[in-house]
């Protein structure tokens, strides 16, 4: 029988020791809240849902005033506690202030899953207008927030899809004069901060379409946990997106090589929002999907998050096992992006705290990169497997001896000098 060559037991740490010791004292993730008020039609069933932000799990505790308000809320309906789980198969709507507009955020979204509500704060000045048209352009639906009609509205209006009428603001006596102006443009009315029956009743009967306030139902609050990234990475990503002459393979480097936005952009991307025939399971599929455009939106998000990462060694070891699985599988003729992507995702149950299981359940990825992942089954669950025996010193696994030819110290080295690579040109 030929002799097996076993490779150097100094060079790996363990890996599971090393995350152990980083999960002591280290605040990894956060609690997110978002307040969602259901939006109801002439019958009082549920049509849509605002999302609102909430700074606990007080319903009424919201941010006083909108500064960070729309990126928060964004960032947690797309990637932490995920669209679907907010507001089902419904129509979100969205704040989007002066500066949301201009930078383009809207881009993000799907248009066929949410509503972009401006908020009373924008003005319509010309490069607001020109953002607007660009959205309606795109398939985007737009409402305007606390409408009390007036002339200086009538720019805004020409391009809104929906009026928000702010009943408490307008006197009962007026309100359909109000009505009266606004059937001037092609708006759908709501009527916005519903208090009692009667008021329903009247805005009913005044041709209004769509109803929000307490009297139909108040706003529920709704929890998760967001993973926290450094705003010195997310800084050093966006200075790349920014070149217009990036190559694809180049940016899905980028994006394998952040795990943070990695984690993010899968779950983002295989949300019932893009209705995908399939799901993605590498994040060379996704970026080819998604596009540079979209994945700089992201990262813009991200950037305007506040948080901090994971301590920097979780990512590098995060990153340290993924190029290993990206590096065995390319030499044996599987998947390389897809082995990349499972070593990448075995470490996310230390990277967001929560159950591994449920992490995956979230995204979702296939059935077979989740077995990979969680049960080491199949030809990518072996390379993982391989992979973290190497780190824990098991020499004798079975899996590792069946790659032992492949030099596994010579595999290792070339990904740490590869890890150490990226986090000095972030550093940098």
């Amino acid at each position: 029988q030929a002799r097996t060559a076993r490779p150097c037991r100094c060079v790996a740490p363990s890996l599971p020791t090393r995350l152990s010791q980083l999960m002591q004292g280290d605040e990894l993730t956060r609690q997110v809240f978002l307040g969602r008020q259901a939006i109801f039609d002439v019958d009082r069933k549920v049509v849509a849902y605002e999302l609102l932000y909430r700074m606990s799990a007080a319903a009424g505790d919201a941010l006083t005033d909108n500064e960070d308000r729309t990126s928060h809320v964004m960032i947690d309906a797309l990637m932490s506690i995920g669209l679907d789980r907010l507001v089902a198969g419904q129509r979100a709507f969205l704040n989007m202030d002066t500066a949301s507009l201009l930078a383009e955020l809207p881009l993000t979204l799907p248009p066929q899953r949410v509503v972009i509500e401006v908020l009373e704060t924008v003005a319509p000045e010309p490069k607001v207008l020109a953002a607007l048209r660009h959205l309606r352009d795109r398939g985007y639906r737009i409402a305007l927030d606390d409408v009390v009609y007036q002339p200086a509205l009538d720019p805004l209006l020409e391009l809104a899809h929906i009026a928000k009428v702010d009943l408490p603001a307008i006197a009962a006596g007026q309100l359909a004069d109000q009505v009266n102006a606004l059937r001037r443009f092609n708006v759908e009315l709501l009527a916005e901060k519903i208090e009692t029956e009667a008021q329903f009743d009247q805005t009913r009967e005044l041709g209004f379409t769509l109803f929000q306030g307490y009297w139909l139902a108040r706003p529920s609050t709704v929890s998760g946990k967001r993973g926290l990234m450094r705003r010195e990475d997310v800084l050093s990503l966006l200075a790349r997106l920014q070149d217009p002459s990036l190559q694809t393979s180049e940016l899905q480097a980028l994006v394998s090589n952040n795990p943070g936005l990695s984690h993010r952009l899968l779950r983002y991307i295989n949300s019932a929002m893009f209705y995908l025939p399939r799901r993605i399971d590498s994040i060379r599929q996704a970026v080819v999907l998604i596009g540079q455009r979209q994945i700089r939106q992201i990262a813009s998000l991200l950037l305007l998050d506040g948080g901090e990462t994971p301590p920097l060694e979780l990512v590098r070891l995060t990153l340290l096992r993924a190029r290993m699985c990206e590096q065995l599988a390319a030499r044996v003729k599987l998947d390389a992006d897809a082995a990349f992507t499972v070593g990448l995702l075995s470490t996310a149950e230390m990277l967001v705290d929560q159950p591994l299981t449920q992490i995956l359940a979230d995204m979702p990825l296939s059935e077979a990169t989740v077995q990979a992942i969680c049960t080491h089954h199949g030809p990518l669950g072996q390379i993982l497997a391989a992979v973290t025996h190497y780190e824990t010193g098991n020499f004798d696994h079975p899996a590792l001896v069946a790659l032992a030819e492949l030099d596994l110290t010579a595999r290792y080295l070339e990904a740490v000098e590869f890890v150490e690579s990226i986090m000095a040109a972030s550093r940098g």
